[in-house]
């Protein structure tokens, strides 16, 4: 894990056809394969686990395992989180259970 994701982050996820949420993700060191952190979505009720998948210089893959559905609405989704400064990054969330995928700006 590049040192430049590790920390807390959060953000408004917008997604078509939808009403925008907010995103919590907490990154930790780690490996390919291991998990790397967490991301919460408390108006969905949603909690996910995250395994790095890839890393590209400054941007980062991880793929969510969800923990946490609460109202049986959330889909496990792959990450990509992309560096724009040391205190925001971009996020993209894809899964094959929404279309359109859904995104943000995260802050420290």
């Amino acid at each position: 894990m590049p040192p430049g994701f590790l920390g807390s982050w959060s953000g408004t996820v917008s997604q078509p056809d939808s009403t925008s949420y907010t995103v919590k993700l907490t990154l930790t060191n780690g490996d390919i394969g291991q998990n790397v952190g967490r991301a919460s979505y408390p108006e969905l009720g949603c909690i996910a686990d995250l395994y790095l998948t890839d890393v590209a210089g400054s941007m980062i893959r991880v793929q969510g395992r969800l923990v946490v559905n609460s109202y049986n609405n959330c889909v496990a989704a792959t990450l990509d989180l992309g560096l724009r400064s040391s205190s925001s990054m971009n996020y993209l969330a894809r899964s094959p259970g929404f279309s359109g995928g859904a995104s943000a700006v995260l802050y420290r």
